[in-house]
């Protein structure tokens, strides 16, 4: 039901984007954009192409430009429905579709403006003695004297209408744009239970000491040395020399 409501202003758009193509196609080709009598005369009925015929038509820069107009806004019509169409068609990925949207809606805006445009260059047209008459210093009152009524017809209602469906296209492409589905969330990883950490301890840095400086060698005082006398070496007598001599008695 939610993509069904989100597509539904886009829908909406391509709806009036046909409707106003069918119409401006149908006035543009229509022959019934004014209608006038001459006094003593018959209705007449003139199209856009009709007031071309002329050789010598002084307003012939207002048709111009409201055919040019006409022309302009047949074809935005049919860029708004394409682009409008083509929305509809990435249903499945719309959330990536408002780059699209948003040409639309610029698109449905320029359309609303050509047929405007259309409709005011007409009325410069038919609202302008000179066009009528054929000659810049015609007044109303020679109007007046020449022709019984100079009226719009039905060809310049269906440029009004579609001017109003143009409207109602802008609104619904700027709603489309509003509606524009967001992308879908990523599913959420489960989430396990922080543990406390130990708390960072500062990094101690231990002071520098200065350098300890080698002990000096100091020379060792040479001190002299007694010279004590040799001593012989005693040689004892041998163990002979020390025993009695006995008379060696024979007793027979």
């Amino acid at each position: 039901f939610f993509d069904i409501f989100s597509m539904l202003p886009t829908a909406l758009t391509a709806f009036f984007a046909l409707s106003g193509l069918v119409l401006c196609c149908v006035a543009i080709g229509l022959a019934r954009w004014s209608k006038y009598a001459l006094i003593g005369g018959s209705e007449i009925r003139w199209g856009l192409w009709d007031f071309l015929d002329q050789t010598t038509l002084y307003c012939e820069g207002w048709v111009l430009a409201t055919i040019a107009m006409t022309i302009c806004a047949i074809a935005f019509f049919f860029f708004t429905l394409l682009v409008a169409l083509l929305v509809l068609a990435k249903k499945k990925v719309a959330f990536k579709t408002k780059p699209l949207r948003l040409v639309m809606s610029v698109m449905a805006y320029i359309t609303f403006t050509f047929t405007i445009l259309a409709i005011v260059f007409w009325i410069c047209f038919n609202e302008w003695p000179a066009c009528w008459m054929n000659y810049s210093d015609a007044t109303w009152a020679n109007v007046n004297a020449t022709y019984q009524y100079t009226k719009y017809d039905i060809a310049w209602m269906l440029v009004c209408a579609a001017c109003g469906i143009a409207l109602l296209m802008c609104l619904t492409a700027y709603w489309a744009v509003a509606k524009t589905p967001k992308a879908p969330v990523p599913p959420m990883l489960p989430t396990y239970p922080e543990y406390p950490t130990q708390p960072a301890y500062p990094e101690v840095v231990a002071p520098l000491y200065p350098a300890v400086q080698e002990t000096p060698m100091y020379p060792t005082a040479a001190y002299p040395t007694a010279a004590y006398p040799e001593v012989s070496t005693y040689t004892y007598p041998a163990a002979s020399s020390y025993a009695p001599a006995y008379p060696t008695t024979s007793y027979i």
